[in-house]
């Protein structure tokens, strides 16, 4: 199988990958349609999200928003993913581009257990073991985050801490349709030895390259 191509860093630039996990995926008709996340977007609770998630003021968290939606129709993902894409783009000069899709299901579930490795401590009927599969099953979409300012110690971490505020409000912004769990609605490496595992492991369940 041919392996897509992945570079951390040359002369020029620093590279990370970011996934988009199957809670971010979206059907053909709208962006906000979310049928596989526990949360239901609007306009206006993201562009509400987008200032208290950054302190930006409303005629530039609309562009955000505005931005995501493009970023939406491009990548085929929802509003909650298109946001996030958008607010790296204006906020830290980050360009993404697409490595591979890949589809994981049922069969597996070593990939959901190498990107949660903590799940070995939980028995398979375990409620956290149950929801993370939930989570997992479906279209991942691998991009990658390259910019020309930060070292990559430095993306990895930026990426990570976005994440973790990103992930923060939109529990606290958006609406739920149950209270059962959150998403995990972006996937981040940690470092470079689980930036090239979990991208070979996506790899061997790849649906689609570029």
């Amino acid at each position: 199988m041919r392996l897509p191509k992945m570079q951390l860093h040359d002369r020029a630039s620093a590279c990370w990958p970011v996934a988009i996990k199957p809670t971010a995926a979206t059907r053909e008709g709208s962006c906000y349609r979310c049928p596989e996340s526990a949360f239901v977007p609007d306009r206006g609770t993201m562009r509400r999200l987008v200032r208290a998630w950054s302190d930006t003021a409303e005629t530039s968290a609309a562009g955000i928003v505005a931005r995501g939606e493009d970023i939406c129709q491009r990548l085929n993902i929802n509003i909650l993913g298109g946001v996030f894409l958008a607010f790296l783009e204006e906020h830290h000069d980050l360009a993404f581009s697409r490595l591979l899709t890949a589809y994981v299901d049922e069969r597996r579930s070593d990939i959901i257990r190498l990107l949660y490795a903590d799940l070995d401590d939980h028995p398979p009927g375990d409620p956290r073991c149950r929801r993370v599969y939930r989570n997992n099953q479906g279209r991942f979409l691998v991009l990658q985050a390259e910019t020309r300012h930060l070292e990559v110690s430095v993306l990895a971490r930026l990426l990570n801490e976005e994440k973790k505020r990103y992930r923060k409000a939109v529990i606290t912004h958006v609406p739920r349709r149950d209270t059962t769990g959150g998403d995990h609605l972006i996937h981040v490496p940690n470092d470079c030895d689980e930036a090239v595992h979990h991208v070979g492991a996506l790899a061997s369940a790849v649906a689609e390259f570029p």
